[in-house]
């Protein structure tokens, strides 16, 4: 079996490590959350090594730090979209954490020309987006000391989206303008921007024109296994630190265009005295409902792959 150490073709020290592993948000045991998902990466390149010193057990001493990070992906934006004072999002991968479908039919009078006719749920969905990952590997090589630490950010997104049946008429002659059906969109590519006018701070564009992702709220993740006894074969991957992690899905206060509601109330807002044949004698439109959110405490575990051929192994300290 392979073990950890300093491939050949790496002259700066730092531990060949081929592959990383996490499992992001899974909840301590008895909390109510539920994990976010799992993704990891390879190392397809050197890891950057600096030299400082730290201070360990109270005496300074001089440490060995090495970054692997992982690769990350640039959401698109639009090529026809103005350019405003925002900027991409950069992550390095995604889950999708929650999907509901609240019931949102409504009958309404726009204008004086126009009846709308929605029959369908609202469809929200809520993701999660890993942001500057890095694992960062700590060593004092003379004494056999080493310490992992696995930090990066993480916010959630949601997506607003109709799935039923859509219809428009013309009040005066009952002419159908609008019949279509609502819903996903074949091979839409998610494409997304910060925006700083935004109460939610991020907006994606599932289509041109179209602007029903918006940020949820955002932390930052660490996990840390402290210093202990250890070499590059040995590298712990466990930490007993627990983060607090806010759902934030379904906040009741304050109200804002960023929560997710749990549910719907059906709501009559008066009749038609003579409406077009077929239609609705009585305007009316669901109202959302929200429970309190989700909040649960979790650790973030992750496992370390070593290089496949072979490795020089470090020698422990005399």
């Amino acid at each position: 079996m392979a073990s950890f150490g300093k491939c050949c073709c790496q002259d700066n020290g730092c531990c060949c490590i081929d592959r990383v592993d996490v499992d992001f948000a899974v909840p301590t045991p008895g909390q109510p959350g539920a994990s976010i998902g799992s993704w990891g990466w390879d190392v397809a390149t050197t890891p950057t090594a600096t030299e400082a010193t730290q201070t360990i057990g109270g005496i300074p001493r001089l440490v060995q730090t090495c970054l692997y990070r992982a690769p990350s992906t640039t959401v698109c934006i639009p090529p026809d979209y103005p350019v405003i004072a925002g900027y991409p999002l950069t992550y390095n991968t995604y889950f999708m954490t929650l999907e509901r479908f609240i019931p949102a039919d409504y009958f309404l009078e726009v204008d004086l020309d126009r009846y709308w006719w929605f029959e369908g749920d609202l469809r929200w969905r809520v993701y999660a987006y890993v942001q500057s990952l890095v694992l960062r590997v700590e060593r004092r090589i003379s004494e056999g000391l080493v310490r992992v630490r696995l930090s990066g950010d993480y916010s959630m997104t949601r997506e607003r989206l109709f799935v039923g049946r859509l219809r428009q008429y013309v009040k005066s002659t009952c002419v159908l303008l609008i019949d279509n059906t609502t819903g996903d969109i074949p091979g839409h590519q998610p494409c997304a921007r910060r925006l700083p006018d935004n109460p939610c701070n991020l907006v994606s564009y599932l289509t041109p024109g179209q602007t029903n992702l918006q940020r949820l709220t955002g932390y930052g993740f660490f996990m840390d296994t402290g210093w202990v006894s250890g070499l590059c074969n040995s590298l712990p991957t466990a930490s007993t630190a627990a983060a607090t992690i806010f759902g934030g899905y379904n906040s009741t206060s304050p109200p804002g265009d960023c929560r997710v509601p749990s549910g719907s109330n059906l709501v009559t807002h008066g009749s038609v005295p003579s409406p077009c044949s077929g239609l609705p004698t009585t305007f009316y439109s669901h109202v959302e409902t929200y429970t309190p959110d989700n909040i649960w405490f979790a650790t973030h575990p992750f496992s370390i792959t070593p290089c496949g051929g072979p490795s020089e192994e470090e020698e422990a300290p005399p």
